[in-house]
């Protein structure tokens, strides 16, 4: 049950939003692998495949995780994720058996999967369906599952997680990849709407609309339909100004800044 204030601001914020699916973006979750503890590496095991195939490097890449993921940053724990896109394997092999082709093409990542496959069994719970016969793998089982959106992995991202009831949003270079407790924005405006969904304004907006109990969750088609206010093309301007600054320079108490301009173009009271 919203206070008057609460429900004031709820009003406000929806009666001049933009629903976030009509802004000129595309928004998709994170990468599915179906089975981490085998396809997420650390530093020394891709430093390890890199160094017994060099073509290795071809199929790894940076991959955050949502507890990473801080408000106007991110933190990057060297960890990287073995990436064979569906596909890949039809489109290389031509008429040889596909895995013997992938064995020989890439044999420090076949063997890396197949001894990890070997050792997790061992005491693999009985839930768990392995490598072989895992859900979310592409045509072969050294494949990940079909990613439609994979060029997007090679954008620059405004990416989100719900991290103990609280979103954090920042904006992370091309290249990166990340799991699907992570969502992503491709497109324009990113700087604005990273601005706007960090803001006080919006923290406790998502309270409003997402809490459910104690936790405070919405999923990506929840997400879709936020309404995001449009500010004259000067506030548009400054906010992109800060968050620009904020995201290279670390500066974190300029986020007051957006806030104010947000409260004074609505007319809202702190």
């Amino acid at each position: 049950i919203l206070n008057p204030i609460e429900l004031s601001i709820k009003k406000k914020i929806e009666q001049y939003g933009t629903k976030l699916q009509d802004w000129n973006l595309s928004i998709n979750r994170g990468i599915l692998t179906g089975y981490n503890d085998a396809f997420i590496i650390d530093e020394a095991t891709k430093n390890s495949l890199i160094t017994a195939d060099p073509k290795s490097a071809e199929l790894i890449r940076p991959i955050l995780r949502g507890k990473d993921i801080k408000r106007y940053s991110y933190e990057f724990a060297q960890l990287w994720v073995i990436y064979v896109p569906c596909g890949y394997t039809n489109n290389h092999k031509g008429n040889s058996n596909p895995e013997t082709w992938f064995k020989k093409a890439h044999p420090s990542i076949y063997s890396y999967l197949v001894n990890t496959e070997m050792e997790l069994s061992k005491n693999r719970s009985k839930k768990s369906k392995g490598l072989y016969k895992r859900d979310d793998q592409g045509d072969y089982w050294w494949e990940l599952r079909s990613c439609k959106y994979l060029d997007d992995f090679n954008k620059q991202k405004l990416i989100w997680t719900p991290v103990n009831s609280e979103y954090k949003f920042t904006i992370i270079p091309e290249g990166y990849f990340f799991n699907n407790s992570i969502f992503m924005i491709t497109g324009n405006d990113l700087y604005y709407l990273c601005g706007i969904l960090n803001s006080s304004l919006y923290q406790k907006y998502f309270e409003m609309v997402f809490t459910n109990g104690s936790y405070n969750y919405g999923s990506a088609s929840s997400i879709k339909k936020l309404p995001i206010i449009k500010l004259s093309n000067e506030i548009h301007s400054n906010i992109e100004k800060l968050v620009k600054t904020i995201l290279s320079e670390n500066k974190l108490e300029l986020c007051s800044q957006i806030d104010n301009l947000i409260y004074t173009s609505l007319g809202i009271k702190e």
